[in-house]
């Protein structure tokens, strides 16, 4: 299969991009040739570098070279339309994914109904850039390399062809996100008889007396049963810190862009779980609803407080980078004030 032998490569050469072990190696060779690592007499900040970061830097760029060239790009950058295989689907469809059906009222007339659009976000994004994010959330110790790569691709990508890698690869990061914050913050958990709640993927039900037991057990528990609740938790984890390393760099706006910045998303979280935290305590919440909300909370709060090292403003030259001082201290009040105030209460 051409596919799988080209996801293979790809896989091998990202993972070989942000090996320590043989980033340590080259590092341990330069450093052989070149023992000090002061600025020189051109105050060269490079030289600042520990050897292992000028490594990973130098692989991150090698593969640059490689997945944008003429040739490789259109293997290994291909997205949406520029799939042969989608694009042939879609001209056999007529109109692609969107289809509208013409019934008749009980008036005889007639009225238009759009059918549900199913997005295929994984294509729509690429093969790159889903594997990049995949590893964003499941390998998360080399996550700098993967922003690193981000930036370098959009950069390098051939812009008649090619362009908005890294728009891709926030739209792809946003939609996982999102997957996996409803997966942490719901009650799905496998019964002792092995069935399954409603929600899950195989589909399998079962009666409204077990659904509730089961929703009351989970929230009793606070879903720790759940595995998938717990990875939920992780990759959503990993995936912020993601989009952190992309504001670094600036492929997202810190705080200028409003609700489409960083910051943005940040303050939404920290409204829901003000939101979640007030509800909680509301006099009209049974007890199993206030212990879920509650849940809610404290998950969301610790999503936020787990990011915020990587978002701290760093200074290159007379530009600042990051979050500011200012948005960290706001966003650590709103949750200290509305979250962790009211779980001690």
């Amino acid at each position: 299969d051409p596919q799988y032998a080209m996801m293979k490569q790809l896989t091998a050469m990202v993972a070989k991009m942000g090996d320590l072990k043989g980033a340590a190696e080259v590092a341990a060779s330069s450093a052989a040739a070149d023992t000090t690592m002061a600025c020189d007499d051109n105050g060269d900040k490079n030289n600042l570098m520990r050897p292992v970061v000028k490594a990973i830097g130098m692989n991150v760029s090698d593969l640059v070279e490689v997945l944008c060239g003429a040739q490789n790009a259109q293997l290994f950058l291909k997205f949406g339309d520029n799939d042969t295989t989608a694009a042939a689907n879609d001209e056999n469809n007529e109109g692609g994914d969107i289809m509208a059906a013409m019934n008749l009222n009980d008036g005889g007339e007639a009225k238009e109904e759009e059918t549900v659009t199913v997005i295929n976000a994984t294509k729509q994004a690429g093969t790159l850039s889903t594997l990049l994010v995949s590893c964003a959330y499941g390998l998360p110790l080399q996550t700098p390399s993967y922003a690193a790569l981000t930036l370098g691709v959009d950069v390098k990508a051939p812009k008649e062809t090619h362009a908005g890698f890294a728009g891709r690869c926030v739209d792809l990061a946003m939609r996982c996100l999102g997957r996996d914050l409803d997966m942490a913050l719901e009650c799905t958990v496998t019964t002792s008889s092995g069935t399954k709640s409603k929600t899950d993927d195989d589909g399998l039900t079962i009666d409204e007396n077990e659904k509730e037991n089961v929703r009351c057990f989970a929230e009793r528990t606070g879903g720790y049963g759940n595995r998938n609740q717990i990875d939920a938790y992780y990759r959503a984890k990993f995936l912020l810190r993601y989009l952190a390393y992309l504001t670094k760099i600036g492929i997202v706006a810190a705080e200028d862009g409003g609700d489409q910045s960083f910051l943005g998303l940040l303050q939404m979280l920290a409204q829901a779980a003000t939101n979640a935290a007030q509800a909680s305590s509301s006099a009209n919440s049974n007890e199993e609803k206030k212990r879920a909300l509650g849940r809610t909370s404290r998950v969301l709060a610790s999503l936020i407080l787990s990011v915020l090292p990587f978002a701290m403003n760093t200074s290159d030259g007379d530009v600042e980078k990051g979050l500011s001082s200012d948005a960290i201290s706001d966003l650590v009040d709103v949750i200290e004030n509305n979250v962790v105030g009211q779980a001690s209460n």
